[in-house]
């Protein structure tokens, strides 16, 4: 698998299928203007860490859920970054994430 590469789409969606895939890795959504970026770190479908161009924490994710859609990049996190997020809380289970809309 490549380190990085972009899709296409509804945001939730998106989420939501890094959640079924127990996804670990950096989800960047790219707001649709192109003037910003939402940066999700998960291990295994939880989120331990959400920035972006303007702040960070859990109330970042309503930036995404208003863009709704458009690109994400999709990054693999290093061995050094995954031991770093794992020494933080996660800030967002996966039943949470499916309560988004």
């Amino acid at each position: 698998m490549s380190k990085q590469f972009t899709i296409r789409g509804d945001f939730i969606a998106i989420l939501r299928k890094a959640v079924d895939e127990d996804f670990t890795g950096r989800l960047e959504f790219i707001e649709p203007n192109g003037n910003g970026i939402v940066r999700v770190s998960m291990i295994n479908g939880s989120i331990y860490q959400i920035d972006s161009s303007w702040g960070f924490g859990r109330i970042e994710i309503n930036r995404i859920i208003n863009w709704k859609e458009g690109e994400c990049r999709i990054k693999k996190l290093s061995d050094k970054e995954i031991e770093e997020l794992k020494e933080k809380n996660i800030i967002m289970t996966p039943a949470e994430i499916f309560l988004l809309k």
